[in-house]
């Protein structure tokens, strides 16, 4: 056998090999789907204050609770925003409801500033 014959299948198994894994990365890479966040306020609030929240990567109607309710309100802005309002020092749970999926974030509410 001589040397051609055994580097054309090593050389023809590396370029498979690069191409499957491009093609996979490649996939991997630029088929994710979006990132949904509640986004508006940090992990921590001031009592008294408002903040405008928003559901990143959000286009469509966007359900909005929280709870306690004795801690916090939120009023429904549009389609995708709404304003919270917090009223006493305690730790809240901010709930998105979207295309039938919850997204959640807690906030420690601090005294007032």
């Amino acid at each position: 056998m001589n040397h051609q014959s055994r580097t054309l299948p090593i050389i023809l198994f590396s370029l498979l090999t690069i191409i499957c894994f491009s093609i996979i990365f490649h996939s991997c890479v630029y088929s994710s789907s979006p990132k949904y966040s509640i986004s508006g306020i940090s992990k921590s609030g001031y009592a008294g204050k408002k903040y405008t929240l928003k559901l990143k990567s959000s286009s469509g109607k966007v359900s909005w609770t929280v709870t306690p309710k004795k801690l916090a309100s939120v009023k429904k802005k549009g389609s995708a925003k709404a304003i919270l309002t917090l009223k006493k020092k305690g730790t809240i749970t901010i709930k998105a409801k979207y295309k039938g999926k919850t997204y959640k974030k807690k906030v420690k509410i601090k005294g007032t500033r």
